[in-house]
């Protein structure tokens, strides 16, 4: 179960990740594809959940990786631990969405 969500929340994270270059990036004016593709020049990088499609509202979504990511929280918490990062994967996928809706 823990192999499961450490899974699944590592691809969460990737994506919201990649979201916020994506984000960056256009506050700056470079073309978000340009900095991927030199970024995943380097040889130990893989492009899966890279990838930022125009009109996705929020980084992550469906049904796995928001349940998973929070089930991953709650348990670690559940045993005295705070996971600060994931709750910050979290919030930043929040963020993100809520920006992009308020552009539209």
């Amino acid at each position: 179960e823990l192999a499961k969500y450490a899974e699944n929340t590592f691809y969460a994270t990737k994506i919201a990740f990649s979201h916020e270059i994506k984000e960056i990036c256009d506050a700056h004016g470079e073309d978000y594809n340009e900095v991927r593709e030199l970024w995943l020049a380097d040889p130990r990088l893989n492009p899966m959940h890279t990838a930022v499609f125009e009109g996705s509202k929020e980084p992550f979504g469906g049904k796995c990786l928001p349940k998973d990511l929070s089930a991953l929280i709650m348990s670690a918490k559940s045993v005295g631990y705070e996971p600060e990062l994931l709750k910050e994967v979290r919030k930043t996928n929040k963020r993100i969405g809520e920006m992009r809706r308020e552009k539209e």
